[in-house]
């Protein structure tokens, strides 16, 4: 008789705990102009519940974006999807480019890239 189960995430599997679109550009805008928001959903497709402990904005041009995440810490149990927006508002002409850094207790960081060009 099997009396506590617990399911531990296949820390192998990369299609377990990902983000759609895994990466985001959103092109050419006007300096100043605001662009967005684009969602991103964070999906835990695992049995088990995958915990998020941090969402970080990183890069040289960070200041260039705004994500709306979730509080954290948060758990997602096995089949959940929940999204974030993220909109890009380019302080410089060029190429502005930064990272949204998913961290977890229970896989590697996922990170997804965010670019855009100011013009």
């Amino acid at each position: 008789m099997i009396r506590d189960l617990v399911v531990v995430p296949d820390l192998l599997d990369p299609e377990c705990f990902h983000m759609t679109p895994p990466a985001v550009n959103f092109g050419a805008v006007k300096v100043g102009t605001p662009a967005g928001p684009i969602t991103i959903d964070i999906s835990n497709k695992c049995p088990g519940p995958v915990s998020i402990r941090a969402i970080v904005l990183a890069g040289a041009q960070a200041n260039s974006f705004a994500p709306n995440p979730p509080g954290t810490p948060i758990t997602l149990v096995g089949g959940v999807t929940i999204s974030m927006d993220v909109s890009f508002t380019p302080v410089a002409k060029g190429l502005s480019a930064a990272e949204i850094q998913f961290t977890t207790w229970d896989f590697p960081p996922v990170v997804v890239p965010l670019a855009g060009t100011g013009i």
